[in-house]
């Protein structure tokens, strides 16, 4: 009876140590360089909330999470023990940063009240110190765009591209596709660049769901975020992608052009 007692013990004592170490809601605070942890467990669902509508997510290992959208939040779960991936999530107005972390069910994270960690000063003209004051003004503007290159059987498509009124970055949201199936290949950043004129634009973050496009696949999907001139002025952007097998193909580069000044069509 002793060692029942022991054991029965000793598993209340776990029990107890589980509730007091789980955190089943928390505020987490980012700013725009930031990343923040959120601790997962294989069988719980963890949720994120933002304070506006995530528009769209890119998330690092598609086989190691699965990502649902609930109104204004996102639910993470785990699919195989031992996961951990990055996660970039894009709302109305924002974009905010994650590390997924798969761990113990004690350590897990229920729910997460994500917010943006403001500057308390700042000169440049994408100062966040009036967000407060006119959130709706700072809205994300998505412009349907569906533009595509091709040379034999790669193609360059930009779906769309998102801005926010008074800020100063554009996400482009593009796809590389491989018509003929067994002729995957290896994608690099540098075979695709942003040009305004005769300019390059630096690229600030490049987001792809996966690195290459495998043989029993033919499409990836990605986003880039560049930094604007200023939030009420944009000229005309053209995306170009080079691959290195085109210069076997003996193809020209594609290049898909955008204009952020367009204004979004009336649905």
């Amino acid at each position: 009876m002793k060692w029942l007692l022991v054991v029965t013990t000793s598993l209340f004592l776990t029990v107890l140590s589980n509730i007091a170490i789980a955190k089943p809601t928390r505020t987490m605070e980012l700013s725009e360089a930031g990343v923040g942890q959120v601790h997962a467990s294989l069988g719980y669902s963890t949720i994120l909330q933002f304070d506006a509508h995530p528009t769209s997510a890119v998330l690092g290992d598609q086989d190691a999470f699965k990502v649902e959208y609930v109104g204004n939040s996102l639910t993470i779960k785990p699919l195989v023990p031992g996961a951990r991936t990055n996660l970039f999530v894009f709302t109305d107005y924002e974009r905010f940063s994650f590390r997924l972390v798969t761990g113990a069910s004690g350590q897990v994270d229920y729910v997460v009240r994500v917010k943006r960690k403001r500057s308390k000063s700042s000169s440049s003209f994408y100062d966040d110190s009036t967000y407060g004051e006119d959130v709706a003004s700072e809205k994300m503007t998505t412009i349907n765009v569906n533009r595509a290159a091709t040379c034999r059987s790669t193609s360059l498509a930009v779906e769309s591209f998102s801005y926010p009124k008074a800020k100063p970055w554009v996400v482009v949201h593009f796809a590389v596709s491989q018509g003929e199936k067994g002729k995957g290949f290896e994608f690099k950043p540098e075979s695709l660049i942003l040009v305004r004129g005769k300019e390059l634009v630096p690229i600030e973050t490049l987001y792809l769901e996966t690195t290459s496009i495998p043989a029993n696949d033919t499409k990836i999907k990605g986003s880039l975020l560049v930094r604007r001139e200023s939030p009420q002025q944009s000229s005309a952007l053209t995306l170009v992608f080079a691959p290195e097998h085109f210069k076997d193909n003996r193809c020209a580069p594609l290049k898909v052009r955008l204009n952020p000044q367009q204004k979004p069509k009336r649905q």
